[in-house]
């Protein structure tokens, strides 16, 4: 049992070694037909922080001010290309997110890691600021939508807490813009 066990792990360190000449080989061909697609660019600049020291001390040391959009939908590549860059540097780091949003699960984005996060950021003494208020949306769709969603969201670790909105707009003329 013994002897199979290494046997198996024997093989399967071979196979991945094989794997990562394959996939090194498949990269090398995209770059030169400059045909490197979104992941490409996400794992060779995750593969440069992670390797290069100096490139990743430079590139912390260059921002003040860090500012993540749509964080709901950072995967866990992104967020340790981010770790990589903010965790070496005294910048400030915004995000800004909407749990209830995120749509790139086909993608990796993890709503489990936006929640790690925003524990993390709360854990270390930085604010989390919770906006609700719509101003686009006329009250009586806001009360709609409330009513409707909030039994949709918060029922797995998969699926954000509802927060219900709240009107901000006057009611007068038009509707959802």
């Amino acid at each position: 049992c013994r002897n199979e066990r290494g046997m198996t792990a024997h093989a399967a360190s071979r196979l991945m070694s094989e794997f990562e000449l394959l996939e090194r080989y498949f990269l090398d061909l995209q770059k030169n037909r400059s045909r490197l697609d979104h992941d490409d660019t996400l794992i060779e600049t995750w593969r440069l922080l992670r390797k290069n020291v100096s490139v990743r001390q430079e590139v912390s040391r260059s921002y003040r001010h860090i500012l993540v959009d749509e964080f709901q939908d950072t995967d866990s590549i992104q967020m340790d290309i981010l770790r990589m860059i903010a965790g070496n540097s005294n910048a400030a780091l915004f995000t800004v997110g909407d749990p209830k949003q995120s749509i790139y699960r086909f993608r990796r984005a993890d709503i489990i890691t936006y929640e790690n996060v925003r524990q993390l950021i709360e854990n270390s003494g930085g604010e989390v600021v919770r906006l609700w208020s719509n101003f686009r949306t006329r009250p009586e769709v806001v009360e709609w939508i409330n009513g409707r969603f909030e039994s949709m969201f918060g029922g797995d670790s998969y699926s954000p807490q509802y927060v219900a909105l709240e009107a901000a707009r006057a009611g007068e003329g038009g509707s959802v813009e």
